[in-house]
């Protein structure tokens, strides 16, 4: 077994390209955490409150270094994408269909 140590720095980048990207997704009632394990690999939880319950979604991004490009698992689904800025697409049709599931329930 190794042991290796990832710096701050690598780890805040990775952080700071999501957080850019999920700015856009902000609004009532949908929150998110971000966690940065190195930096190639995150999760990002969404937290959507309706007035009938909450939903929690994790979503995996990480990097994928044989293809060069970004990997985000959501909802028993895996999307490839170009740039991470095709995350906001990804984050705010999840926001919608449990957006929807909360107001059925």
């Amino acid at each position: 077994m190794t042991i290796e140590t990832i710096p701050q720095d690598r780890q805040a980048k990775l952080f700071m390209a999501i957080e850019k990207n999920m700015n856009s997704v902000k609004r009532r009632n949908v929150g998110y955490t971000i966690y940065c394990y190195s930096d190639f690999i995150a999760t990002v939880t969404l937290t959507i409150s309706g007035r009938r319950g909450s939903v929690q979604k994790a979503i995996a991004v990480n990097f994928d270094i044989s293809v060069e490009s970004w990997v985000v698992y959501a909802d028993s689904k895996k999307y490839t994408l170009g740039s991470l800025s095709e995350l906001q697409a990804i984050m705010k049709s999840i926001i919608a269909r449990q957006t929807n599931t909360i107001t059925r329930i």
